[in-house]
């Protein structure tokens, strides 16, 4: 039964660093959008070592700033936005930002993803807003569509789906 207690104790502790690796992670992007603020390091808590890349205040926009660009979007060409929802299809079951196209994030990332994103209807040239559940897949699919497929005026969905719904 001594297996039973340790792996209990095991699976506790990884729960809690893992715990602390959110809440670290959490800070650190909420810090690095405070003001434009630019962040270089991981708060001293935490054992992450690296941050590949540090996102900046315009990369993206709250869940208001969106609707209002929608609002006037529908009136104003020149203003419109087409959406890029990430996530996967299962999910993209239980709700969308309608009008969007889909393109899951792994999908995205496949050599071949131009063409999908042109049979999306998708423009390099035009403002995109991506997202996804909570705002993490759709920063990784930012850095993609900006690398890889020329959308400089992509921007993702601050807290995503989540934050969608509590608008």
């Amino acid at each position: 039964m001594d297996w039973l207690a340790a792996g209990a104790r095991m699976r506790a502790r990884l729960c809690k660093y893992a715990i602390a690796a959110v809440k670290a992670m959490t800070k650190l992007r909420r810090q690095s959008f405070a003001g434009g603020k630019v962040i270089t390091e991981l708060p001293l808590e935490t054992d992450a070592t690296t941050v590949t890349r540090i996102m900046t205040l315009s990369d993206e926009i709250s869940a208001d700033e969106l609707r209002a660009l929608m609002a006037t979007g529908a009136n104003d060409a020149n203003q419109s936005v087409q959406l890029l929802d990430v996530r996967s299809s299962l999910e993209r079951l239980f709700g969308a930002i309608k009008p969007s196209a889909h393109v899951s994030l792994g999908a995205l990332e496949k050599p071949d993803a131009s063409a999908l994103l042109a049979k999306q209807g998708l423009r390099p040239d035009k403002r995109t807003v991506v997202y996804c559940a909570s705002g993490m897949r759709s920063l990784r699919a930012l850095e993609v569509l900006r690398e890889r497929h020329g959308f400089t005026r992509a921007q993702s969905l601050h807290g995503g789906m989540r934050a969608w719904r509590r608008v």
